[in-house]
């Protein structure tokens, strides 16, 4: 008896210290998962974390929907040139809508062969997805909300756990992009705004691994004054939107130079949201999905190859200088694109595509630290720095000119150029 007991109590022993060994072999397991998930670049701790390289801040927009006179073929192999594309420049990020056209939806079901051939392009290059959801402009609305709805809630289950960025109904504070409705209807707000925020939420039940941008406004057309803007922001706030975002994205074109994006005043609109988001207390930060200029004539004007370049390249660093986490540009084809387009699979860079290009790999890992004052209000200076090495980034908004900087002499043109500190 004596003897069973002790075999008894010995096993008993055992078992427990193998249950002790399970747990911290579990426990371990659990932390290594966890770090892993935080440095991973497409977590959410990442995606909004507004102290990163600048590089590991660039975004561009693709657009992946050919027209029914395209081939699949030929389609295919566009959305993968515009991938690639958006690699050459250095991008982190690919923005890419879901694209909710009658012409991709048959017997009530969305055909997502061509959006799904998006996201898993831009995943298999290691670069995130910025999913915005997208309809066609200056149209009636056919179909219920709910409708629309239930195809963004199965696209999001499908790519639950991949870590895309999900982002607001695009631009529907005007009237072109939600169903050419009043954009300054207390109903029409009250529409867009409850579809957004039954989206953010089902995104947190159901994706940790996802991020969402609340917003996606418009804030860049001709005619759009800032009387208007504010009371859009002021009756979205009332409907609930931004309570509880975990960032707030925003388009915030400008017609002339990029610089024009700091001024704090009603000239700027991306101005008005911060001090929009300030007055409410939200300290969600602000990320802009789409920026840019266009070499063909639209709202905006129209711009050379060479300023497309310039500006491009400036309002990059102006939105870094504001710590924004999420910088990305409109486009990589179209009359914004730095590219130009074609369907054989090999895009060619304009200045712009080019410029940027090279400005990223120069400042490959280095992060935005100060600007500083050279005594010109034209001229710009920027330190970048990583670990212990600093390279300045210097343009002008005026004629060229040499000035001394860090008792170097130091030219300063409209094309940003980079050099060591």
């Amino acid at each position: 008896m004596k003897h069973k007991l002790e075999a008894i109590i010995g096993s008993c022993m055992t078992l427990i210290v193998l249950l002790i060994i399970g747990s911290t072999f579990y426990l371990n397991q659990q932390r290594q998962v966890e770090v892993k998930h935080v440095n991973d670049l497409r977590s959410t701790g990442f995606n909004l974390k507004q102290n990163k390289a600048i590089s590991d801040k660039l975004g561009i927009m693709i657009w992946p929907y050919a027209d029914s006179k395209v081939s699949q073929e030929d389609a295919l192999t566009n959305i993968r040139a515009q991938v690639i594309a958006a690699k050459r420049i250095h991008a982190s990020y690919v923005r890419v809508p879901l694209y909710l056209s009658e012409n991709f939806i048959h017997n009530d079901r969305y055909d997502n062969e061509y959006f799904h051939e998006a996201i898993n392009t831009i995943l298999d290059s290691g670069m995130t997805p910025i999913v915005p959801f997208h309809a066609d402009t200056s149209v009636s609305q056919k179909r219920s909300i709910n409708f629309y709805k239930g195809i963004i809630f199965n696209e999001i289950h499908y790519f639950s756990g991949k870590g895309v960025i999900w982002e607001s109904w695009n631009e529907a504070n005007i009237q072109e992009f939600w169903f050419n409705k009043n954009a300054f209807s207390k109903t029409t707000i009250a529409q867009w705004v409850g579809l957004n925020e039954k989206v953010e939420r089902y995104i947190k039940r159901n994706d940790r691994s996802a991020t969402f941008l609340s917003g996606d406004l418009a804030a860049g057309q001709t005619g759009y004054t800032p009387d208007e803007f504010q009371n859009q922001l002021e009756d979205a706030y009332s409907f609930g939107l931004f309570k509880d975002s975990q960032a707030v994205s925003i388009h915030p074109y400008v017609i002339g130079q990029p610089e024009q994006l700091l001024n704090n005043d009603d000239t700027n609109k991306m101005a008005q949201l911060r001090n929009f988001l300030n007055s409410k207390k939200i300290s969600a930060p602000i990320v802009t999905t789409e920026i840019g200029y266009s070499t063909e004539e639209t709202w905006q004007g129209r711009v050379t190859n060479r300023q497309q370049a310039n500006y491009d390249a400036r309002v990059i660093f102006i939105l870094d200088s504001m710590h924004q986490p999420i910088i990305s540009l409109y486009s990589v084809i179209g009359g914004w694109g730095i590219y130009n387009n074609n369907l054989d699979g090999a895009l060619k860079m304009k200045p712009a595509a080019k410029l940027i290009s090279v400005l990223m790999k120069k400042l490959s890992g280095y992060k935005y630290w100060q600007t500083l004052n050279v005594g010109n209000s034209d001229c710009y200076c920027l330190l970048y720095r990583k670990n212990n090495k600093v390279k300045k980034v210097v343009w002008t908004v005026g004629t060229d000119q040499n000035l001394k900087v860090h008792s170097k002499s130091t030219k300063f043109t409209q094309r940003p150029n980079v050099s060591k500190w």
